[in-house]
């Protein structure tokens, strides 16, 4: 069996787990920034005004359901993996891609409370059961 881990995909430039979410006074100058990278990554920035609507209703959405799941957030916006690789998102990246893997080993062993939970809301999205491991 492979072993299994999580993927969290940035810009080469940028500092891996931010989100464009949390409207810092930084929020419009990344913005304009990544919307001028090509990429269809990036195009998301060139509307980000729908962009960015869409991304709130879909995090007010994983929000209820990790609480409901038996969650206790401790951030109100979540950072984005994936399970496993991508190779589409790597081929949206293109050369700007970084990737930040974490083993599910990792998360066990060194107790990482925040992507345990993540782990336990993709348990319960796909079971619709609590997650005793919250």
């Amino acid at each position: 069996m492979d072993e299994l881990f999580l993927s969290h995909y940035y810009h080469k430039d940028l500092e891996p787990f931010r989100s464009i979410s949390l409207n810092t006074e930084k929020t419009d100058e990344i913005v304009s920034r990544l919307s001028q990278i090509r990429g269809k990554a990036y195009g998301r920035f060139r509307n980000y005004e729908w962009y960015s609507s869409q991304r709130k209703e879909t995090e007010q959405w994983l929000y209820k359901n990790y609480v409901e799941a038996g969650g206790i957030p401790i951030i109100s916006n979540p950072i984005y993996f994936i399970l496993g690789n991508s190779e589409y998102l790597e081929s949206c990246y293109g050369e700007n891609v970084k990737i930040y893997r974490i083993r599910f080993d990792e998360i066990l062993e060194k107790k990482y409370r925040l992507l345990f939970q993540i782990v336990c809301l993709f348990m319960y999205l796909v079971k619709k059961e609590k997650c005793s491991c919250v």
